[in-house]
């Protein structure tokens, strides 16, 4: 496999100059979304402690907008900055 590395704003340019290369970025992405979907993987996964107030917050709001998420009960992460 090859990688191709091409920086954020020669990429916009290349997609407008070459609008069917945007399409299939677009339709590669898309697939990619319902493959996710359709395998129950997608959406972020919420680690933290069951009875986190900031953990069941997220809950809430990803439930109320009817985001997929997942999440490990009674699991804990450490983040570094």
């Amino acid at each position: 496999m090859q990688v191709l590395m091409v920086p954020p704003e020669q990429l916009r340019a290349l997609i407008i100059m070459e609008a069917d290369l945007g399409e299939r970025v677009l339709r590669a992405l898309i697939m990619r979304g319902v493959a996710s979907m359709e395998a129950g993987g997608s959406g972020p996964f919420l680690i933290g402690p069951p009875d986190s107030t900031d953990v069941r917050r997220l809950e809430n709001f990803l439930g109320r907008n009817g985001d997929p998420h997942h999440g490990q009960a009674g699991a804990s992460a450490r983040i570094e900055n």
